[in-house]
């Protein structure tokens, strides 16, 4: 998977008609935009745009440019569609994008259940792309010292705030977190977020849920790679635990190592749903794509692990 480099994050929104470049551009006025910029050769690469500024003073930029055309989900073949995945692996369409992210975010709308049916009408999307490396050679991958993830993914969110108001648009898709929302959703997250000073961590990253086997579950979060942290893996008996519950033990885990860093590691143990202890586990292997490190954690209730997840 592509690293964050050029590209340092991604947040999209799609759209049944796109608006044109003089619109994205007004609907910006908040921002300090510091031009235009015409379609680049490969259309991955970037359509039109518009640029916004952020973090003047490290060459921080922001690319909101229009495609006309739908999400790339198998991001492209090495020979016969170079110039796309030559796009994805630098990382054009999110740092921490992995193929087939649209069809899972799709699959996975636990919050929006209509998602599917209206996000896959979209004819064109919206990228909205941060790096610091902007007019430098595209080899480069310049990230500053004093890098700080989070504020700039709450920069991006606030940039899609606008784009989302513009005429056509559909909904809001986070592909490195398999994440979509719809308008009113979107806004309501915000909101919330605002009063109770909490990351928007429901636009960020999705809470996904499997059947591992006959009885036994996964849920996982997927995009805490946006915020330089590992993901959250909960394995657990079907009848044992309610996945309510367990999405909030998975969030709380996020919220923690957003507080205080990657505090937890092999063989911690958390108390968490069914007033148990869990054990956690760094792994490289997830259970279900994309591939990226989790922090696994498993009930200590005497059940026996299956093969599958052990």
């Amino acid at each position: 998977m592509p690293q964050k480099g050029f590209v340092t994050q991604c947040l999209c929104v799609l759209f049944e008609e796109l608006p044109s470049i003089d619109e994205v551009s007004a609907s910006l006025g908040r921002f300090e935009v510091l031009g235009k910029v015409e379609a680049q050769k490969e259309w991955a690469f970037g359509g039109p745009s518009v640029v916004v500024s952020y973090r003047s003073e490290v060459n921080g930029r922001v690319a909101v440019d229009l495609v006309s055309r739908p999400w790339p989900d198998g991001m492209g073949d090495p020979v016969q569609e170079s110039a796309l995945y030559g796009a994805w692996s630098m990382g054009q369409f999110g740092p921490g994008t992995y193929p087939g992210s649209f069809e899972r975010a799709c699959d996975q709308s636990w919050a929006w259940p209509e998602a599917a049916e209206v996000a896959q009408k979209h004819r064109g999307f919206i990228r909205v792309r941060s790096g610091y490396a902007w007019g430098q050679d595209p080899s480069m991958t310049v990230i500053p010292h004093d890098y700080a993830p989070l504020a700039e993914l709450v920069f991006l969110t606030n940039i899609i705030a606008p784009l989302l108001g513009l005429p056509g648009s559909m909904c809001f898709f986070n592909p490195n977190g398999e994440v979509l929302r719809d308008h009113n959703i979107f806004n309501d997250i915000v909101n919330w977020s605002v009063e109770n000073k909490l990351p928007p961590l429901e636009l960020w990253s999705n809470v996904r849920v499997f059947k591992a086997t006959d009885t036994w579950m996964v849920m996982d979060t997927v995009g805490n790679g946006q915020l330089d942290l590992p993901d959250c893996e909960a394995c657990f008996t079907e009848d044992g635990y309610e996945c309510q519950t367990v999405d909030t033990f998975l969030r709380n885990i996020t919220l923690e190592m957003i507080r205080k860093g990657q505090i937890f590691k092999t063989g911690d143990t958390l108390d968490g749903p069914g007033n148990k202890p869990w054990k956690l586990e760094l792994r490289e292997d997830p259970c279900v794509n994309p591939p990226r490190q989790v922090i696994r954690a498993i009930p200590a209730d005497g059940s026996q692990v299956p093969s599958e997840i052990a």
